[in-house]
């Protein structure tokens, strides 16, 4: 006796393998058969018509304290993910030391979450206490290791502090994290020479974890950071994953080929070096990254100290280069400004009658740097040739959002609720650049592999059962820039471990997930 079958459907197995039209059936949260099935079951599923895949793994991730504010990780699951991991870009909201976990206590607060852990143990064990809807695992952040040992300090550490940030990163590993992230493009990880994060990088391959890194710079400088994350690679044999490769800014666009070249070359050279990406030509950041490094020195309490000198704010008007018009507002954490989310910074410096740049400034100063944009900075040309390469993967590059409560805040990017179904839409199905089981590798088995987890990421006899089952004609992501909170369409069912997630589209409320650690 089963506890699902699923018949009728056209199996996608993850590897690349041809669909095949077969029935499958689970149990005790496994995939226990997969073939013509006339047994009994408890609960039998039509997929008549329907395409059935493994679970999405989203293998670049912002969610994680998220999950506590609404474990139904609503626009994550509803777009076909059972797997995400976090931790990106240099922050993880864990390990803590006491600056660091007295700033995340006020932000529960606002939040109703109650913030007990320290450690990276412990906080995979809160979400596993409070349950949660997909699977989920995390890197350590930098950035994070770094400010527990020496703030935002723009300066070499010494062998004690170097001593300190390994030791942080090895109790990590062992509690579980998949490896090192960092976030070179942001303080305080831009203030580290390549020199201190090739230490910590020996310490990820010591435990073979995995090194990933949001580059130095994504436009001027994008083949120099390139070339910094490749040799690191290469001085320290670890695993090497570049996050969202992209070329920002058009005068830099003719440099991705120059950049795919060089991982291409790498990769023959036996460095283990992929690279992940999403289907979009704007990306999302804070707006405090696109000032210089030198304003962001040393200021945790206050972080737009310098903006608030008239000499510095100047000398920052002369750095800057920015096409204001380019930049959506997406997230602005005072309630005065609010109501210019989803307006270009240049739309809402003209409603003010200010210069963009100033009308900036007023708004870091006002949030105390808690500013999100939208930048509209990539070609459609570059973005096609990242997502269909075959060492890129896929992932959202996005925290959990929902139309509903707390996480519905701003005007977020569409990928948080969109990327997975678009990369189908857009790339299967319109544009004809990848095969469906070309894609649906990339979501799947592949990022499985690099993470290393046996039995997910394939659909096979022994597999857990994430699977996601979808109408090929009607798959569409909804969401847009301009009015992003909106699920996708086509996604019928989702599985996690077993159990139906998603039942014709609707949540059941069931909270399946598991914690999954390093192996």
């Amino acid at each position: 006796m089963y506890d699902i079958i699923i018949k009728n459907g056209t199996i996608v197995d993850g590897t690349g393998s041809p669909e095949e039209k077969k029935d499958l059936a689970i149990v005790g949260g496994r995939i226990a058969e997969i073939g013509h099935i006339g047994e009994k079951s408890t609960k039998v599923i039509d997929a008549e018509g329907l395409m059935i895949v493994p679970g999405f793994i989203d293998i670049h991730s912002h969610t994680d304290i998220e999950l506590l504010v609404n474990p139904l990780a609503e626009s994550k699951i509803r777009q076909g993910i059972t797997t995400e991991i976090g931790g990106n870009c240099g922050g993880s909201v864990a390990p803590l030391k006491a600056e660091q976990f007295n700033k995340l206590l006020k932000w529960g607060k606002k939040s109703n979450v109650k913030i007990t852990w320290k450690t990276v143990n412990e906080f995979l064990s809160t979400l596993k206490e409070n349950g949660i809807a997909l699977n989920y695992g995390t890197f350590v952040g930098h950035g994070t290791i770094r400010s527990n040992v020496m703030g935002m300090n723009n300066r070499t550490p010494s062998k004690s502090e170097l001593v300190k940030m390994k030791n942080e990163l090895l109790q990590s590993i062992l509690d579980g994290a998949f490896g090192l992230s960092t976030g070179l493009a942001y303080a305080p990880g831009c203030f580290a020479h390549t020199e201190e994060i090739i230490e910590l990088c020996k310490v990820v391959r010591k435990y073979n974890g995995i090194y990933t890194t949001h580059l130095r710079s994504e436009g001027k400088k994008l083949l120099s950071s390139l070339d910094e994350a490749l040799d690191i690679a290469k001085r320290t044999r670890a695993a090497i994953q570049i996050s969202h490769l992209k070329a920002a800014g058009k005068e830099n666009w003719w440099k991705m080929d120059k950049a795919l070249k060089k991982i291409e070359d790498m990769r023959k050279n036996s460095i283990d070096v992929l690279f992940d990406c999403y289907p979009y030509t704007a990306s999302n950041t804070s707006l405090s990254s696109f000032f210089p490094v030198w304003a962001s020195v040393g200021r945790v309490e206050d972080p737009v100290f310098f903006l608030k000198k008239n000499e510095c704010k100047e000398r920052i008007r002369n750095e800057l280069r920015i096409n204001w018009e380019n930049m959506l507002l997406s997230s602005i954490n005072n309630e005065t400004y609010r109501n210019f989310e989803g307006k270009t910074i240049l739309e809402g410096a003209n409603e003010l009658k200010q210069n963009p740049f100033d009308f900036a400034c007023d708004l870091l100063i006002e949030t105390k740097g808690t500013v999100d944009v939208t930048h509209f900075c990539m070609s459609q040309k570059n973005v096609d040739k990242v997502v269909t390469h075959s060492l890129s993967m896929i992932g959202t590059d996005s925290s959990l959002k929902a139309p509903y409560g707390k996480l519905s805040k701003g005007t977020p990017h569409p990928r948080s609720y969109g990327t997975f179904p678009r990369l189908i839409r857009e790339y299967v199905k319109k544009k004809k650049l990848l095969s469906l089981t070309d894609a649906i590798r990339k979501v799947t088995c592949m990022p499985a592999l690099r993470l290393g987890l046996s039995n997910r990421g394939i659909i096979k006899e022994g597999a857990f059962a994430d699977v996601v089952i979808f109408n090929l004609r009607k798959i569409e992501d909804k969401a847009t820039y301009t009015d992003p909170h909106q699920y996708p369409l086509g996604i019928e069912y989702v599985l996690v471990n077993g159990e139906v997630v998603i039942e014709k589209g609707k949540h059941t409320g069931v909270l399946p997930g598991k914690i999954l650690r390093k192996e």
